[in-house]
């Protein structure tokens, strides 16, 4: 059985709370709490969601009033309505929303407090959300600073100090040093590859001269000997007899 104080406060808050609050008994009923959210907080609906925008987050608050109500707390019990996103950590932030009520309650023994405790459940709850977008907005933005810093990195090299600098001259120096011996070789090798050439080449002509030579022509350098015999127009020819005929002339 409620005291009259108690039906009086029940019928201001159904004034004030006409969809959202359901009696559950005599001395009982359950108020929605809506909560608001940053933009982007929530994820969008779905394509197929006739929805336009998501659905809000929302608590359950069941009170229930003692015979002693108002001169004492009235006992509460907190829910996620679970039809909406679940975006709180559930017991421990029921517990931390509870525990924020103690000192209103003790502030308005006496008198109908119960819109006071919603309007602060409703801010506990969103002062939260807010907390965590704020905390996730600036990982997001820590990440993003790291990244841009990598990619400015790029760009601006690495500081000369003296150190650094005498440590390129010495790789630099190191490595003309191999291009040079990389160089000698290379040109070393095309000499030897043209002398080559040109050796066989000479010796090439050489038999190619002695080809075309006649026998007298042998004979007078030396190309032949005394005792050898070569072919003249055809006919074999003995070299000491060419000799007597063109001393004979």
């Amino acid at each position: 059985m409620v005291n009259e104080e108690q039906e009086q406060e029940i019928e201001v808050l159904q004034s004030i709370y006409p969809d959202e609050l359901t009696v559950l008994s005599e001395d009982s009923f359950r108020i929605r709490i809506e909560l608001e959210t940053p933009p982007g907080y929530l994820p969008a609906p779905a394509p197929d969601d006739d929805d336009e925008e998501p659905q809000k987050p929302t608590l359950l608050l069941t009170v229930r009033y003692p015979p002693d109500y108002p001169n004492v707390s009235p006992e509460l019990s907190l829910a996620i309505d679970p039809s909406g996103p679940r975006i709180f950590d559930f017991p421990a932030d029921r517990d931390a929303i509870l525990s924020s009520l103690e000192s209103t309650i003790s502030e308005n023994l006496g008198m109908a407090m119960i819109f006071t405790l919603v309007t602060s459940i409703k801010e506990s709850a969103e002062q939260l959300i807010q907390e965590r977008h704020k905390a996730v907005e600036e990982a997001r933005e820590e990440e993003a600073r790291l990244e841009e810093e990598k990619e400015m990195a790029k760009f601006r090299g690495t500081p000369v100090t003296r150190e650094t600098f005498m440590a390129w001259r010495a790789k630099f120096k190191e490595e003309m040093e191999v291009l040079k011996k990389q160089r000698e070789k290379e040109k070393e090798e095309e000499e030897k590859s043209k002398r080559g050439s040109a050796a066989t080449a000479a010796i090439a002509a050489a038999e190619a001269a002695k080809k075309r030579m006649t026998g007298k022509q042998l004979y007078l350098t030396g190309t032949v000997g005394k005792d050898d015999d070569v072919e003249v127009d055809g006919d074999e020819m003995d070299i000491s007899k060419l000799k007597i005929q063109d001393e004979g002339k």
